[in-house]
């Protein structure tokens, strides 16, 4: 039996946050790459930054949908890692 089938509100909530964990390794990845090539990323990097402030309450939403859905609990800031 597929978890889809056990439990759909699980998965679509699973799904995104796979989704939210794959957005969030995009801007660390970013992060790193501006850092290691600062003089060819420079001029990106106001509009890049300007980006991971309005994907990251996105990210923590989804996170913290999973997170109340099995814990009941809302997610804290403090340990998301």
């Amino acid at each position: 039996m597929d978890i889809a089938e056990l439990d759909k509100g699980f998965y679509e909530k699973a799904i995104e946050y796979n989704k939210a964990i794959a957005e969030l390794q995009h801007l660390r990845n970013g992060v790193y790459e501006f850092i290691d090539e600062i003089e060819q990323g420079y001029h990106y990097a106001e509009g890049f930054i300007s980006y991971m402030d309005d994907e990251t309450p996105n990210i923590y939403e989804k996170m913290d949908d999973l997170y109340f859905f099995c814990k009941a609990k809302k997610l804290e800031i403090h340990r998301m890692r």
